[in-house]
Formats: C-alpha cells, structure tokens, sequence
C-alpha cells in the first residue's frame, strides 16, 4: 500500500507541477491579450482553477515528506514517549477533520456534477471538474495522513 500511496502522491506532485507552468501560460495569455484591448474571456477563472489543482495535487506529497509547517519547540523538550503521543494524537485529529472534509467536499463535487454547475459570467464554465481535484486531492492527503498515522505507531521510543 505504501508503494502505491507513494507513486500516486508523486503522480499528483507531478501533475501539480506541470499545471503551474499552464497557469503561467495563461497568465502571460490573459496580460498579452489585456495589453491589446481583447482581454480572453474565462482566463482568469481558469487560472484560479489551475491553481487549486495545482495546489490541492501537491498536498499529498508534502505530507508524505512531512513538509508541512510545525511547531516542534515543544516536542523537542518533551521526553521521547510523550512526543510520540502528541504525535499520535495530532495525527488522529487531523486524520477525523480531513475525514470531515473530504466527506463534505466529495459531495459537493458530487452535487456540483449532478447539477451541472456553472460559474456565472459571459462565459460560463462547469465547476465540478476544480471541484473533483480538490476532492482527489483531499482524499490522497487523508490516505498519506493516515499511513504517517500507522507510521507513529511503530516508532520505537
């Protein structure tokens, strides 16, 4: 499992990766066309939803090499058995909200393709496709969350 949830995280990093550059593209697409007084319609929107792909397919892999941000003042002063404790019990918090939130955002995504949700402009685009990465991306994040969890579990103090 841990070889899959690997390859997949680094997948999605990847993907992450590339849909960065494609927001730049049309960003310089958006500020070309706008220097010219024929701004393109929906730029804009399509670069926000780039990036929240981009952004939610990059979670999962910085978990998995514990990048994200902590406060380990106190843990590095507390006796070792302790630290793996808060730790477990930090991981089992997280791991219950993201629960929470990949549950709601799963069916909203859900919802959102049932109904054919549209983002309202000139131009109207469908929005359960940025709803369903961060919906995968979510979910990858709870899967990595809860193998760290395990993780801590066979730490030996």
């Amino acid at each position: 499992m841990r070889h899959f949830l690997k390859a997949v995280n680094h997948f999605l990093a990847e993907i992450g990766g590339w849909l960065v550059m494609i927001l730049m593209i049309l960003l310089i697409a958006d500020f070309v066309g706008r220097a010219f007084s024929r701004p393109m319609q929906a730029l804009g929107t399509l670069s926000v939803y780039t990036l929240v792909a981009a952004v939610y397919f990059g979670i999962p892999h910085c978990e998995e090499e514990y990048g994200h941000v902590r406060v380990e003042i106190l843990l590095n002063r507390l006796p070792k058995n302790v630290a793996k404790y808060l730790n477990i019990f930090a991981y089992t918090v997280a791991v219950v909200t993201v629960f929470i939130c990949c549950w709601a955002i799963s069916e909203n995504a859900i919802g959102s393709f049932l109904s054919q949700e549209k983002e309202p402009g000139t131009f109207p685009i469908v929005l359960y496709p940025a709803k369903f990465t961060v919906a995968i991306g979510i979910f990858f994040y709870l899967l990595q969350l809860i193998s760290n969890l395990i993780n801590q579990f066979k730490i030996k103090v």
